[in-house]
């Protein structure tokens, strides 16, 4: 056994000096931080209900969740032409299907893991200063963008189907 962990340690000494894996490196990283940040974020949300800041996460999500429930229902009627009937945070349609936005739709953790993983990864303040707001806003962009499109599947679903 102590030889295949031999084995493992000489290949990731390999990975890691080698110069030609210093791209996938990156890759690697990427995908071990974001992975790190998830689960964080799952457990803060889940086993410690974002303690210490409860209240103003309750806010963020409520006020997100409106943004995006508003932005997709004009998304959808404006854009896709879609008849829609709104009642609370819920979209009906004519062939009897609906979606209903929630805090999980809000977008908060996409745009927070965004925003991690740029302030970690190296690079010049003066271009984190814009990529982060202006990142944000296409995660909250592409957000409304993936509701609408969920929308419009289950809405040429149900035609297809009647």
């Amino acid at each position: 056994m102590s030889g295949s962990f031999k084995g493992f340690k000489d290949k990731a000494r390999a990975f890691k000096s080698r110069k030609q894996y210093r791209q996938l490196r990156g890759v690697v990283w990427f995908v071990v931080l974001t992975l790190v940040i998830h689960y964080s974020y799952r457990f803060w949300a889940n086993r410690l209900f974002y303690f210490p800041i409860q209240e103003m996460m309750s806010a963020i999500q409520q006020a997100m969740t409106g943004w995006v429930y508003h932005q997709s229902v004009w998304v959808n009627q404006h854009i896709l032409g879609i008849t829609t009937t709104v009642k609370e945070h819920s979209m009906f349609f004519l062939n009897g299907s609906g979606i209903s936005i929630n805090s999980s739709c809000s977008g908060d953790k996409q745009i927070l893991q965004f925003a991690i993983l740029m302030l970690i990864y190296p690079g010049p303040w003066k271009h984190k200063l814009w990529y982060i707001p202006m990142g944000m806003v296409l995660v909250h962009i592409t957000n409304i963008l993936g509701s609408a499109d969920y929308v419009r599947r289950i809405f040429v679903q149900n035609l297809a189907a009647e």
